[in-house]
């Protein structure tokens, strides 16, 4: 490993063929853990929203979720994306089916401030 300075600052790591595929694997490791972890706390806020707004309780979240999260996981897989990636593929859904989720997202945001 070689460490590239500049004023006294290492700006750059310029790792050998095996260091960089064990950083890779550890970063990649480390991606997963991390969108598993956002993955699960989106699905928090929906089900927080769901008894707030609709009232519904354990049973009615836990089935809920027992169908959200597999028509998730059948887009991802349809199309091939990562999970990182369902966010823009329900967004991109949404406009398909005619649904101007930006236009929402906007004048919601709005209502706040």
């Amino acid at each position: 490993m070689d460490f590239i300075k500049s004023c006294g600052q290492i700006i750059r790591v310029k790792l050998n063929k095996k260091e960089q595929k064990a950083f890779n694997e550890m970063l990649s490791l480390e991606i997963c853990k991390a969108s598993a972890e956002h993955e699960k706390e989106e699905m928090a806020v929906v089900a927080w929203v769901l008894h707030r707004r609709l009232g519904w309780v354990e049973n009615g979240i836990r089935n809920f979720m027992k169908d959200y999260y597999p028509i998730l996981r059948e887009l991802n897989t349809h199309y091939g994306m990562e999970a990182t990636d369902t966010p823009w593929l329900c967004s991109k859904k949404l406009k398909d089916s005619g649904i101007d989720f930006d236009k929402i997202y906007a004048e919601i945001t709005k209502e706040g401030n």
